[in-house]
């Protein structure tokens, strides 16, 4: 070649591979779009599956709300209406984050709904769960939960802890606060796991908060927690209102302490009140 040529061939080379870079990216915009427009669809999914309307009864309240930090979360919480006042309540806490905690949290809705029953103590359905979940997921995927059924005729609370986060129990006669526990590993590490069982007396004006822990972690920032302290003392200011209410004041309150500090973990409230 004469050195016109190889100059001329070096100035198409440049801009061939500068097509092919502008076509990659772009490619690349095209594959990031599609993965955004799935995780929406997943989020709006995830969201459907989640409790937007609670059951009214004259013996008790309850209300609860969920707030994905990555659009797509893996908490979930819910509750199954057995009707004559009895009532499950249940809050889920998947290990890590997006698309694959989301697909763990449909697992254990689906499977929860189906094995839930009032013949079974809460201990007997945390271990089923516990069982069938460990067959069907990896070992670095698993999940805390807390699984309550309350009796409001009786005022008769009977709980499971599965390594989540223990209940908030407010005391209105004494206006005080209880920790409501009990032994026994997330779901899902292995099977054969036994878990504990404890029961408690809701009497009127109780109440009783399930969450996970983004609720308690959530930063402002100078890294500072909102803290037990807080949430209880959220609580205790709104005694009087409505479970709704109370999680709005919740809600306000963690925004109010983060300002525009990144969360980075879901947060969920489910609150139960005793009339």
């Amino acid at each position: 070649f004469l050195e016109n040529e190889v100059s001329l061939i070096e100035t198409l080379g440049e801009q061939a591979a500068i097509t092919i870079a502008q076509f990659q990216m772009y490619q690349e915009i095209l594959e990031k779009k599609q993965a955004e427009k799935e995780i929406g669809v997943a989020a709006e999914i995830q969201t459907s599956l989640i409790p937007h309307t609670f059951p009214t009864s004259a013996k008790y309240d309850v209300y609860g709300f969920s707030i994905p930090a990555k659009g797509v979360g893996g908490d979930y919480y819910d509750y199954i209406d057995f009707g004559n006042e009895k009532i499950v309540l249940t809050m889920f806490d998947v290990s890590g984050k997006g698309v694959p905690a989301a697909l763990i949290m449909v697992m254990i809705r689906s499977i929860l709904r189906t094995i839930a029953t009032l013949n079974d103590d809460t201990k007997d359905v945390m271990e089923k769960l516990n069982n069938t979940i460990s067959l069907e997921i990896v070992e670095d995927r698993y999940a805390t939960g807390f699984y309550l059924l309350f009796d409001a005729e009786k005022g008769i609370m009977s709980y499971t802890n599965a390594g989540h986060c223990p209940v908030i129990l407010y005391r209105a006669q004494t206006d005080e606060f209880e920790f409501l526990d009990t032994e026994g590993m997330p779901i899902g590490i292995m099977s054969g796991v036994e878990y504990g069982q404890n029961y408690t007396i809701m009497e009127k004006g109780d109440i009783a908060i399930l969450y996970t822990d983004g609720i308690t972690e959530a930063m402002n920032l100078k890294h500072e927690e909102f803290g037990f302290d807080r949430l209880k003392e959220v609580i205790k200011q709104n005694k009087k209102e409505t479970t709704r209410e109370i999680c709005n004041k919740v809600i306000e309150a963690i925004k109010n302490f983060s300002g525009t500090a990144p969360q980075h973990d879901d947060e969920t409230i489910l609150v139960l009140k005793m009339k």
